[in-house]
């Protein structure tokens, strides 16, 4: 066989008659429609020099931060940590090139690491360390967190820190177990705001602080941050979307066209935009999301379940009333299971038995299938 590459620039009502389709890139790169289906495309170096610089910008892949590590105790964060350093450390520098390390998100309120020398591991395997300030999990329990503590913690540790999340305010009395005001939401998003204009000039390295927009809040505080500059006329490289944990796949989906719309048609088109919590597969492809975290892998391991290319199945042996079960499989999709969580390094008595080694399993899983993720843009119609 040989590749038929398709010459010329192309427009795009002569692509549609060989796609039957209008698949776009994101603001509006109508020229590439071509690509995203995956046909090969000779492009002319002199005058689409910058249109092939704009694909090869796109198809860089979404990275995933696995969350929730900080959560385990010592026995448990060493065990999962192999997942990370892929053995003993010390053969570490003479298979350095083999390992592929998993990305790494802890909260500033769990990580109880007093030297910042100790963070230095992650960096030393390649991996990237993405610290929350945890402003959400210390309201539920009605706590603040200082701001200036918050940020002499982050600037002894810089080194070693990649992306760090601003510490947002919250809207509401969780105690009160009334939902929000739009004047709370409005004072929260407005505070949330001057917290990360209070923080951004005392930190080391200010490129790595992500502004945090939230579901629920004005749209002014997105557009205000995107048209930001600093003293030197930069915007604002990279922002955060929360507020997605427990909202439904259409509240999800509105809120994430909303906010990639204004982004397109503000002065900051190219920002970066991390997704708190938020790891649907078909929405990571749908939206040109940069970075995601997810305690899933936790969670689901958590309930007897492992992550399988055809969803959820449950392993534990306390659980084979459960109707997603792998006991109740037919024989024909058990044997592609078998070769599936064999691909992970474990069996199926392993995974059934053990809790810690479905945490890994997951943690392995997603590592490996969200890597692939490509960006296609949606064409389905949405609230806004």
């Amino acid at each position: 066989m040989f590749n038929i590459y398709l010459a010329g620039q192309g427009s795009r009502m002569s692509l549609n008659l060989f796609l039957a389709g209008d698949y776009q890139l994101p603001y509006g790169d109508k020229s590439t429609d071509i690509y995203l289906l995956g046909y090969n495309r000779l492009l002319s170096y002199d005058y689409q020099k910058k249109l092939i610089d704009r694909i090869i910008e796109r198809i860089k892949k979404m990275e995933l931060y696995l969350a929730g590590l900080d959560k385990f105790g010592e026995e448990e964060r060493r065990n999962a940590l192999d997942l990370y350093l892929a053995g003993a450390y010390s053969e570490a520098k003479e298979t350095l090139e083999n390992i592929v390390p998993s990305n790494v998100l802890f909260s500033y309120e769990n990580l109880q690491i007093k030297e910042p020398k100790e963070l230095d591991i992650y960096h030393m395997f390649g991996a990237k360390l993405f610290i929350d300030s945890g402003a959400f999990s210390m309201w539920t329990r009605g706590v603040k967190i200082n701001v200036d503590s918050y940020i002499d913690w982050l600037n002894e540790r810089m080194d070693y820190i990649d992306l760090y999340g601003q510490v947002d305010a919250i809207p509401g009395d969780r105690n009160s177990g009334k939902p929000a005001t739009m004047e709370e939401v409005q004072r929260a998003a407005q505070d949330t705001w001057e917290n990360y204009l209070y923080m951004r000039p005392k930190m080391k390295k200010p490129e790595g602080l992500l502004y945090t927009f939230h579901v629920g809040e004005p749209i002014k505080f997105l557009k205000q941050a995107l048209e930001w500059t600093d003293e030197n006329g930069k915007h604002i490289p990279y922002i955060a979307l929360g507020g997605m944990v427990g909202k439904s796949e259409i509240i999800r989906r509105n809120f994430l066209n909303m906010c990639f719309k204004v982004i397109k048609n503000s002065s900051n088109p190219n920002v970066k935009v991390h997704a708190f919590g938020m790891t649907s597969k078909t929405l990571l492809q749908e939206f040109p999301i940069t970075s995601a975290d997810s305690t899933s892998w936790i969670m689901t391991a958590a309930t007897g379940g492992i992550m399988t290319d055809v969803g959820t199945i449950t392993v534990s042996d306390k659980q084979k009333h459960l109707p997603t079960h792998y006991s109740h499989l037919p024989q024909k999709f058990r044997d592609e299971f078998d070769k599936e969580i064999a691909e992970f390094g474990f069996t199926l008595d392993q995974l059934s038995e053990s809790r810690d080694a479905r945490i890994i399993h997951n943690a392995r899983y997603m590592k490996d299938r969200y890597s692939k993720l490509e960006y296609h843009p949606s064409i389905k119609k949405t609230l806004f």
